[in-house]
């Protein structure tokens, strides 16, 4: 029955799986067993897939995903479609987000803006490069700019 399913990435599988489930004694049940979530539509998932990105809950049941700011604390950028993400991923031309959350308005932003931290701003050119390439002893700004290595201590 799955052959037809049979796919590298486990979210497909997983959904391959619901899809050919039997659920009907799923649909009534009144608790899970412990290791599981209990979807809105009683379906019961393993808790591992719950804040995993996927909606694995059923097409109209969207509980194993919902209320993000209860799956746990993301110390870089929570797509809206609840994976959490390196901040370093967002803007940077990648859609890693499945719903594109973290690039949508990103127009005219750049590390700079959002990392400041591990980045620098050419003064001249405006080009953003990496911290590390300040004061490397080779010019990174471009044509004319040479303010990575300006105020640099040379040892």
């Amino acid at each position: 029955m799955f052959e037809s399913c049979w796919t590298a990435e486990v979210r497909i599988l997983k959904k391959c799986m619901y899809m050919f489930a039997d659920i009907t004694d799923e649909t009534i049940c009144t608790s899970c067993p412990s290791g599981y979530f209990q979807c809105k539509n009683c379906r019961c998932i393993p808790s591992s897939w719950r804040c995993d990105g996927d909606k694995d809950c059923g097409l109209d049941d969207t509980s194993d995903e919902d209320n993000r700011h209860l799956c746990g604390q993301c110390s870089g950028f929570r797509c809206e479609c609840g994976r959490c993400i390196p901040q370093r991923w967002l803007c940077d031309g990648v859609p890693d987000c499945s719903d594109n959350s973290d690039e949508i308005q990103c127009e005219g932003k750049d590390y700079c803006d959002l990392d400041p931290d591990n980045h620098f701003r050419c003064t001249a050119s405006g080009r953003c490069i990496i911290l590390k390439w300040k004061c490397d002893g080779e010019f990174d700004c471009g044509a004319g700019d040479q303010s990575d290595e300006e105020g640099c201590s040379n040892s």
